[in-house]
């Protein structure tokens, strides 16, 4: 009876590649299931999972589909407890309490997570080509500004919720996933994963739970696995000089550099893995992605305009292949318009008629304005000195007030802006340890595994 093979485990549930059984409905159009415990502290975070995949799915037109960018769940259904102690194997390999409660989420099978190690790296060969792993990255920054434009962030990006299969690269798992509001407390509850979360996030969201500079920038250090203090001490304290500006302005723009440096993060981890992808627009794009300072790392449309995204002609096809499908529908419409160009064609056929006869009028006048240029003296007055003229006395007066005017505004424009913030220097990109197989995370992380194992201290961090 126990036939269910499990795809993984986290800390907030199990994967398993088949359908569960579901007392309510026919279930069996899906290939996996997760299973996910329904605690009263959990209760918010699934419905919110839930209503973010329905509003994912909403984006689907003509020129988006979400199924690129996303691996989402398709159905859900509360689990009976009496059918699932019938399969213990499954209860025991992912440790379920069968006292609890547990609802089952159904969704594709989308492949294996991007958390590669040694043993499973051959199944990831084809990211090696440059071409493919460039679209992947594509794709999922397509999926960001889709994200960016309904307002939702998914915070807990990783190389586990990463998904691969059939060449393709999505993002899984929006249990940690939040909608953006103009509220101060919308970032109350959200998860997250060690090293994958930006300085800035931890000083919104934790600010007020310490009182001394210190211990706040101790709490952001160990989240945010940031070893070098002279960024940390430069970019705290340029966020506690601009506190009320940076609080007030976060939930516009900024917040949504969260997900950008999570991925890049993520990205540079992979990439590592490939040495044959080091090249130096990546480098750039890869160190861009991952900035300490929020105020120097690009939102999506930047790095969408990044040398190296379009570097490669498949970017064309990616995002102009859905254009020429909207004129394909509009071509029937001009077959239309052309009919109507027939009805002006017959009536153009009466209009030569009356032409003719204005014709030979226009001549006789030519004739008569012909006869007095015979005359020599009125050749003294040229038709070219009235537009030279004109010209100049027109063109002076517009352009030097509109010069003048800007100059005005750059110079009051710098008394405006009190210099006030330390400057902050640039990130090296050695800094990144791109291609370094002593790389800090990676040896970090090497415990992690999924393989229906939990991943002990590196389960997500609800704040």
């Amino acid at each position: 009876m126990d036939d269910f093979k499990i795809l993984g485990t986290g800390s907030y549930g199990c994967v398993i590649d088949k359908a569960f059984p579901c007392s309510r409905k026919n279930v069996d159009e899906f290939e996996t299931t997760k299973f996910v415990e329904y605690k009263f502290n959990r209760v918010d975070m699934i419905n919110r999972e839930i209503a973010i995949n329905k509003k994912i799915l909403k984006m689907k037109t003509d020129v988006y589909d979400p199924d690129e960018s996303f691996c989402l769940i398709k159905g859900n259904c509360q689990v009976n407890m009496a059918t699932l102690k019938k399969y213990k194997k499954l209860a025991e390999q992912c440790n379920f309490d069968l006292n609890s409660r547990y609802t089952s989420l159904y969704l594709d099978n989308c492949g294996i997570d991007m958390f590669i190690r040694s043993d499973n790296k051959h199944l990831y060969e084809d990211l090696k080509n440059p071409q493919i792993f460039h679209n992947n990255v594509v794709r999922l920054l397509r999926g960001l500004k889709q994200l960016k434009k309904n307002k939702i962030l998914l915070c807990d990006i990783k190389p586990e919720n990463l998904i691969y299969k059939d060449k393709k690269i999505k993002f899984l798992d929006f249990g940690g996933a939040i909608f953006i509001k103009n509220t101060s407390d919308f970032m109350s509850r959200f998860s997250f994963t060690r090293g994958f979360i930006p300085i800035e996030a931890v000083y919104y969201s934790s600010h007020n739970n310490f009182i001394t500079r210190e211990s706040l920038k101790n709490h952001i250090m160990y989240l945010t696995e940031i070893a070098d203090t002279t960024y940390i001490d430069e970019i705290v304290d340029n966020l506690i000089v601009d506190h009320d500006n940076f609080v007030a302005d976060y939930y516009k723009d900024v917040v949504y550099k969260f997900d950008i440096y999570s991925l890049g993060k993520s990205l540079i981890e992979i990439v590592n893995n490939f040495k044959n992808l080091f090249s130096t627009e990546l480098i750039d794009f890869l160190s861009k992605m991952v900035r300490f300072d929020y105020r120097l790392r690009p939102n999506v449309d930047q790095l969408l305009d990044h040398p190296y995204i379009k570097s490669f002609k498949m970017v064309k096809t990616l995002i102009k292949k859905p254009l020429l499908e909207k004129v394909s529908v509009k071509k029937p419409l001009l077959k239309k318009v052309s009919v109507k160009k027939t009805l002006l064609e017959k009536v153009s056929v009466k209009s030569p008629k009356k032409a003719p006869a204005k014709k030979p009028l226009l001549k006789k006048v030519s004739v008569k304005r012909k006869a007095p240029s015979k005359k020599t003296p009125p050749k003294k007055t040229p038709p070219k000195k009235a537009p030279i003229k004109k010209a100049p006395p027109k063109k002076a007066p517009v352009k030097s007030p509109k010069k003048a005017l800007l100059k005005k505004v750059s110079a009051k424009s710098p008394r405006k802006n009190p210099v006030k913030r330390k400057p902050v220097k640039k990130q090296s990109p050695k800094a990144l340890n791109l291609g370094n197989k002593n790389n800090q995370t990676k040896k970090k992380r090497k415990t992690r595994s999924n393989k229906g194992v939990p991943r002990g201290k590196y389960k997500k961090k609800v704040v």
